[in-house]
């Protein structure tokens, strides 16, 4: 029986090998998966370890079972979001490292990203990504329950609620803020593959790897290209 997946993450260092230096990592609540590159996630993992020994340094860090989703941050941080805190480490060699003032609320938390308090705080996100495009850095939550994005930038118009399937919001230079109108309904993870503006992968709820090109980031119009293989733990 397959595990049940939290969230993945891109960017963790030298954990397959000395060399690995994008390494991505499937957290689960029996442990996490670590994968050499995206291709890699159709073959197997190159290895897994515990929770408790990748995510640690927090004592008040609530149980995996209990965690709503994970992001990588800039490609330097990995972001645990988990009740009403969200927690933070550093990206590393082979390692993660606590971040000073961590944990933090989700109210501060999504005000740091939106430079003012926000309306709307996302609850149970199923997976949570950050995109950056034309200097902006964007932060999307996805609830399923109604099949909702939960937006937030430090650009305009740095926060708005709407169904995945909506199109026509636009953010400060004019361009579609909303690039997963072809992501599966029921992905349960997502995360930057290579370039976080146009390159994602994702899994879905039956376990199969989501290939995510957005082929032109300011034209979205163009539906973005997917691919689906079997995931291989």
């Amino acid at each position: 029986m397959f595990p049940v997946i939290i969230d993945m993450v891109d960017n963790v260092q030298n954990m397959c090998t000395q060399s690995s230096q994008r390494d991505l990592a499937v957290i689960t609540t029996e442990a996490v998966y670590i994968y050499d590159n995206k291709e890699s996630l159709k073959s197997g993992a190159c290895k897994s370890v515990s929770i408790t020994s990748m995510f640690k340094g927090f004592a008040d860090l609530p149980d995996v079972t209990q965690w709503d989703a994970v992001l990588t941050v800039q490609k330097s941080y990995i972001d645990v979001i988990a009740g009403s805190k969200i927690f933070r480490w550093s990206i590393s060699s082979a390692n993660l490292f606590p971040m000073i003032g961590f944990p933090k609320f989700r109210y501060q938390y999504l005000k740091d990203i939106k430079g003012s308090n926000p309306l709307v705080l996302p609850t149970s996100p199923t997976w949570a990504v950050q995109r950056e495009t034309l200097g902006s850095k964007d932060f999307y939550a996805f609830e399923n329950a109604g099949n909702i994005l939960c937006f937030y930038s430090n650009q305009s118009p740095h926060e708005i609620r709407f169904h995945i399937s909506e199109t026509t919001h636009t953010n400060q230079n004019g361009k579609p803020i909303n690039p997963w109108i072809s992501l599966p309904r029921n992905t349960v993870a997502l995360t930057a593959a290579e370039n976080d503006g146009i390159d994602f992968v994702g899994i879905t709820d039956t376990y199969y790897v989501v290939y995510y090109n957005i082929e032109y980031p300011y034209d979205l119009r163009v539906v973005p290209t997917m691919d689906l293989e079997p995931l291989v733990f």
